[in-house]
C-alpha cells in the first residue's frame, strides 16, 4: 500500500468519527484515463502565443 492511500485511510476514518453520517467519495485517479504531460502538451503550454498550435498541443 502506498503512504499516501495510508495516510487518506487514516484520515477518513477520523472524519467519519468526527462527522457521523458523512459521505466519502473515492476516486481512483489512475482508472480514469487522465492524460500524462507530453512533448505536445509542454509545447503548447510554453509556446509564444503567435505560435500555431497542433491539435495536440491544444
Amino acid at each position: 500500500m502506498s503512504i499516501s492511500r495510508g495516510l487518506s485511510g487514516i484520515f477518513e476514518k477520523e472524519w467519519l468519527r468526527l462527522n457521523e453520517g458523512g459521505r466519502v467519495v473515492r476516486r481512483d485517479l489512475m482508472s480514469s484515463g487522465i492524460p500524462y504531460m507530453d512533448l505536445d502538451w509542454s509545447a503548447g503550454i510554453y509556446a509564444p502565443p503567435d505560435i500555431e498550435r497542433t491539435e495536440p498541443m491544444r
